[in-house]
């Protein structure tokens, strides 16, 4: 899939939660079993999108309902 806003190739992954807090995406072909750090998630090529220690809950994000896509910073 390529991104609405600059047209590069899109990776497909998943959202996932972590115990005690935060949000992170792992592409499809990586999995983590349990509760881990920021950099277990980043050595199976994944991206820290709300960190555990972090304050902040709520990020922006957009969505279209008609299509079920969401897109957010991180």
């Amino acid at each position: 899939m390529n991104c609405p806003i600059c047209s590069n190739e899109m990776k497909l992954g998943k959202i996932r939660a972590r115990a005690g807090g935060g949000l992170f995406w792992l592409p499809n072909y990586e999995e983590v079993k349990y509760t881990v750090s920021n950099n277990i998630i980043e050595k199976h090529s994944g991206i820290v999108i709300v960190d555990s220690n972090e304050i902040k809950v709520s990020h922006p994000a957009h969505v279209c309902a008609k299509c079920r896509k969401i897109i957010m910073d991180y």
